[in-house]
């Protein structure tokens, strides 16, 4: 936990801020800008933050202001603008009970929710992405499953590959899964599809039987 957190966070001085705010609230940078939320908010969510803050009311650090902020490496200002839509909800989302954040903040979201294990977020944003088979193409699920660990996006993404009846180039399954797995994929859809059955996959189209990698990694 402790090696995670440094990476996360810049190291600097102890200043101590006036009237005691930064006991509540904190200011952190992300590439050139500076966001300012309530302490609690981040606390509560992962224990990466929870851990940070926990430093003697007498001794606060970095967050305190504007002018010592902590500087939160590794993502960009993005991704943090729209995971601070959900961790701080305005009235409207309140009331409607929905966020109004397109597909790529969803992402972002999803992508430091993964990183700093707000796991309720994380879960919660599986909800809105790619519910519809339109949404998103099946190799680009599977990088998106690889990216954020998600099995069940990779699976479904197997699933419409191997039942599916447009034609996949050989090539292009070798470079998404790698070559063990995309035999396995051909195999499946030899088995189950009619696309399949009749021999009219694209890799087989292109190249001989006799010549096809799947073939010449089992001999």
């Amino acid at each position: 936990m402790t090696n995670r957190v440094g990476r996360l966070w810049s190291s600097g001085s102890v200043d101590t801020h006036p009237c005691g705010r930064a006991l509540f609230q904190w200011s952190d940078q992300v590439e050139d800008r500076i966001f300012h939320s309530f302490r609690h908010v981040f606390k509560n969510a992962s224990s990466v933050f929870n851990d940070k803050f926990h430093v003697p009311q007498s001794r606060l650090g970095r967050g305190g202001s504007k002018e010592t902020p902590i500087v939160l490496d590794g993502c960009s200002k993005k991704d943090f603008a729209s995971l601070m839509k959900v961790l701080s909800p305005t009235r409207n989302h309140v009331a409607s009970g929905a966020f109004s954040l397109s597909r790529e903040e969803w992402l972002g979201v999803l992508r430091l929710s993964t990183i700093w294990e707000i796991n309720d977020i994380r879960k919660h944003t599986l909800t809105p992405l790619y519910q519809k088979e339109q949404d998103v193409t099946p190799f680009d699920l599977i990088l998106r499953a690889r990216e954020f660990r998600i099995r069940s996006w990779f699976l479904k993404a197997l699933t419409r590959i191997v039942t599916g009846l447009h034609s996949i180039p050989m090539e292009s399954l070798i470079r998404t899964l790698g070559l063990p797995t995309a035999c396995k994929v051909v195999d499946l859809q030899r088995e189950t599809t009619v696309v399949g059955a009749f021999g009219m996959h694209r890799g087989f189209l292109t190249h001989p039987v006799t010549q096809s990698p799947c073939m010449s990694s089992q001999t």
